[in-house]
């Protein structure tokens, strides 16, 4: 006979997904979840004993029985069980919980008659309940293991005993008792520990843990998991997931099993990296990887003599330096994408610190060959848009260069040894550290061939104009030692035949140009006295002109030994005409820097009245000014200096606001040629 069972709808009574109940001597509470037209439903039925009568009442439904409420919730929990047909998601039964029951204390007999009121229905079905989680809080040990029997192991995912009273270890031999293979989860608590409970757990493979609660595993076989690993170990299942996962999702799939490690493997799947960064400095070791999904990952590793640290873990006997060259080629192995960059900086100078010295000996270059044979190993050259390393040597270039897909690579950067945005703020950073870089051999590759930008602002290119091959490249940017009449004749005559050229800029510490270039290219169009010299010439067969700029500044090399060539700048600026400010806007540079170094007061006044008459140029000059700093001046000296600084900021600080590319500091003499659309050209350049 059912009671509140008669008010369930026959589309609720087969789409029963969940049966929760909790209960005390005088209340009982029923939840069921079940599928209606409205979509998920969820039936609260209460079931209150008054004597022995019964009232059950469900939203807008109530009934009285004359039957105490274990007898009419039993008869109802028994309907419901026996007409079951689809997979429940959870079973649960609890006591003096939920906030119902307010632990009022529960007599024997209600849980004997509750039990066994569940086991005689689960033993008149016709089939095994399916239920995918089942939880009982007040069974014994013994009344758990015999509900398990008549639960279908193929639905079965998890079981929760939590047992009212104490209980002894030896009782759950009784798993051993159970035919088929589940995997059950028990939550226990422990009155105390003794030798004879551990040994019982060994034997059942139980671990004990110091802790109120303890969660382990009870007869737990491996044959569900060897199963799933089978599925995975296919690759026809494997190539599926590994398309809907990225090159961390690898990774991190690997450590599974060795079986799907060699699986994943063997399908090779593209690690779809966008970006590769590698840092080298003195004590730290950094690489930012970024992927096309995206997602992005940054690895530290901490070299040190005896423990290596990978992101704040820390590894005895880990060679940090080598991991992360483990790393690199995990990731870069199957690659087959183009990146867009890879990049190795190596950190041999510090340049805010004037006196910085190697700090990476000969770690770059290592470093450099094992990544090239990371590079060589790979079934294919590595294909990237561009390719960047910051360098000492050009040794440290061809380790890796060679490696890298010719067809694919379209910017070459050769940059100074150190990290790139420390540059910005100290542009003197090429005559402190004087640092000579060849391209002889680059320039022999391939990859420098196909190559259509080549920049190097911060390296002396000590190697020849007219010995490196640069005139295929569509935009150059360099800094030459030295650059000739020759040089630029030679620049002129072979790129005005190229369509695809745009601009050159070619920075030089030195020069032997002279009138005799008049002579092999042409008298200028256009001369600015002591600044610069322009000409322009009809490329072929276009309505386009090249742009020749050659700024000619009265300038002087600054060499590594500062003192000296400080000392003449400042003579220089003391005796300077008001009218030369844009010639010597160098000679205000370095004496300002003197000035606050080496407690150098006299020139002060000279910078003052300078940067009030032309302030107004300044912003042509001066796109930084963290060079600008007092050490251990006199208090007067500082405060003609802070005076000074602060008319500069104005006027770099106005300057910015109108045109910020206009900020463009240059500290060396340069020769700059482009291509220039008719259109945009001004009026004379276009009639002549």
């Amino acid at each position: 006979m059912s009671h509140a069972y008669q008010w369930l709808t026959d589309r609720q009574r087969k789409n029963i997904s969940r049966i929760i109940f909790t209960f005390s001597n005088k209340h009982i509470y029923l939840f069921l979840h079940c599928l209606s037209k409205e979509g998920m439903r969820h039936i609260h039925i209460s079931y209150e004993s008054f004597g022995d009568t019964t009232s059950v009442t469900s939203e807008k439904n109530d009934l009285t029985v004359d039957k105490n409420n274990v007898d009419v919730f039993c008869e109802d929990i028994a309907m419901i069980i026996r007409n079951q047909e689809s997979i429940l998601e959870t079973f649960q039964a609890t006591f003096g919980t939920m906030g119902y029951c307010g632990g009022e204390p529960i007599s024997d007999t209600t849980v004997q008659r509750i039990f066994a009121s569940i086991e005689d229905a689960l033993k008149s079905r016709s089939s095994l309940l399916k239920t995918e989680s089942l939880s009982i809080s007040f069974a014994s040990v013994f009344q758990s293991i015999s509900m398990i029997r008549y639960l279908d192991p193929g639905a079965l995912k998890s079981v929760v005993f939590s047992f009212a009273d104490l209980v002894d270890c030896k009782d759950f031999t009784s798993f051993k008792e159970l035919k088929d293979h589940y995997q059950i989860i028990l939550f226990l608590r422990f009155d105390t520990v003794t030798l004879e409970n551990i040994h019982c757990f060994n034997e059942n493979r139980f671990i004990p843990q110091k802790s109120v609660m303890v969660e382990r595993t009870v007869n737990k076989t491996l044959e569900s998991q060897t199963e799933t690993r089978e599925v995975l170990e296919n690759p026809l299942t494997m190539k599926l997931i590994l398309k809907e996962l990225d090159c961390f999702d690898f990774q991190k799939l690997r450590k599974v099993s060795s079986g799907i490690r060699y699986c994943v493997d063997n399908l090779k799947p593209d690690s779809n990296v966008k970006s590769l960064a590698i840092c080298l400095e003195q004590h730290v070791h950094s690489t930012l990887i970024e992927l096309t999904s995206e997602a992005h990952k940054e690895i530290k590793y901490f070299p040190a003599n005896t423990v290596g640290c990978v992101n704040k873990h820390h590894f005895i006997g880990l060679d940090a330096r080598t991991q992360s060259l483990k790393d690199a080629e995990t990731i870069l192995k199957n690659q087959k994408m183009c990146m867009e960059e890879l990049r190795l900086v190596y950190q041999c100078f510090l340049v805010y610190l004037l006196e910085s010295k190697d700090i990476l000996s000969g770690n770059s270059e290592i470093f450099s060959v094992a990544f090239g044979e990371i590079l060589r190993r790979r079934t294919a050259p590595l294909k990237t848009q561009r390719f960047a390393i910051s360098c000492k040597h050009q040794k440290e270039v061809m380790a890796i260069l060679p490696y890298i897909d010719p067809g694919s690579l379209k910017i070459l950067e050769i940059l100074f040894p150190s990290k790139q945005e420390y540059l910005k703020f100290d542009s003197s950073v090429t005559v402190k550290f004087d640092v000579k870089f060849e391209v002889d051999q680059i320039s022999e590759t391939e990859q420098w061939r196909k190559a259509e930008q080549l920049l190097s602002n911060y390296l002396i290119i000590t190697t020849p104009i007219q010995q490196m091959s640069i005139v295929h490249f569509v935009n150059l940017e360099i800094l030459v030692e030295c650059l000739s009449s020759e040089d630029v004749f030679f620049l002129k005559t072979n790129l005005l035949g190229k369509p695809k050229f745009q601009k050159f800029r070619i920075s030089f510490l030195a020069s032997t140009i002279d009138e005799f270039l008049n002579e092999l290219i042409g008298e200028p169009y256009r001369i600015v006295p002591n600044i610069k010299k322009i000409w322009y010439f009809r490329i072929p067969h276009t309505e386009y002109y090249m742009h020749i700029s050659l700024d000619i500044h009265n300038l002087i090399y600054i060499s590594p030994q500062l003192e000296p060539y400080c000392q003449q700048c400042d003579q220089d600026l003391v005796e300077l005409s008001l009218a030369n400010i844009e010639l010597n806007y160098m000679l205000l540079q370095t004496s300002l820097y003197h000035a606050g170094n080496k407690c150098h007061g006299k020139v002060l006044g000279p910078c003052k009245k300078l940067m009030q008459t032309g302030a107004g140029h300044l912003h042509d000059y001066y796109s930084d000014l963290t060079l600008f700093k007092v050490s251990q001046c006199s208090l007067r000296v500082s405060y003609q200096f802070f005076a000074i600084h602060h008319l500069l900021s104005d006027s770099v600080a106005l300057q910015r606001k109108i045109d910020f590319s206009a900020l463009y500091l240059n500290f060396v003499p340069n020769i700059l040629l482009r291509n220039v659309p008719r259109l945009s050209m001004v009026n004379g350049p276009t009639k002549k």
